[in-house]
């Protein structure tokens, strides 16, 4: 900024060094507002409302169609019919989808297929996605929820992020009372799996 501010770029130089700027300044904003977001989860829980899932998943997968044809991972959804639905809070519980989503994405360097699924028990309406991703040690599984950590190179393959995608997403599921599972195999994929009580309670699924 302070090159820029001088008058010292123009052209194509400056073009870049203004995108890139824009690009810092969008990633700081997006950590303030998923700290601003955690805080807020910390302190409040709202009111729950009857919840569409399949509706809610169906927006997520919309949502990130565009980031997935960027880096040519399909997308592939299936819903089940006549789903219940799941008393929550709509925006978070759509930002929590939208953490594990883009985290499938951004781990699937090589292309392939993220399978998102919806569908229902008596007791639970459950979503697993699925991707072919790069996959996750054993020894990372542990500590994939925690605030702030993250995977940062694979092979040579730079990752970003800040590392709150995948814990605001298991604080939502479980102040909506579910749980968040993951499955994974180094170099073959993950796969996350939320289950969701179909009935009017915050009690954890037994």
């Amino acid at each position: 900024m302070q090159v820029i501010k001088m008058g010292q770029m123009e052209g194509e130089a400056l073009k870049s060094a203004l995108e890139t700027v824009s690009r810092n300044i969008d990633q700081i904003i997006a950590l303030m507002n998923d700290i601003l977001f955690l805080q807020e989860m910390d302190l409040i829980l709202s009111d729950f409302e009857p919840v569409d899932i399949g509706v809610l998943i169906a927006r997520v997968v919309d949502i990130e169609k565009g980031h997935s044809e960027k880096v040519r991972v399909g997308l592939d959804l299936d819903i089940a019919p006549n789903l219940p639905t799941v008393p929550g809070d709509l925006s978070s519980l759509e930002r929590a989808f939208l953490g594990i989503v883009n985290n499938a994405i951004k781990f699937s360097i090589n292309g392939g297929i993220i399978k998102v699924i919806v569908d229902q028990t008596p007791s639970y309406v459950w979503v697993s996605i699925q991707d072919q991703g790069i996959g996750i040690p054993d020894e990372d599984l542990p500590q994939i929820f925690n605030r702030f950590w993250r995977r940062e190179e694979y092979e040579g393959h730079l990752f970003g992020g800040v590392g709150l995608g995948l814990s605001i997403a298991r604080q939502v599921i479980e102040q909506h009372g579910g749980e968040i599972e993951v499955k994974s195999e180094t170099g073959k994929g993950s796969l996350f799996t939320v289950r969701l009580n179909a009935k009017a309670t915050q009690e954890p699924i037994i």
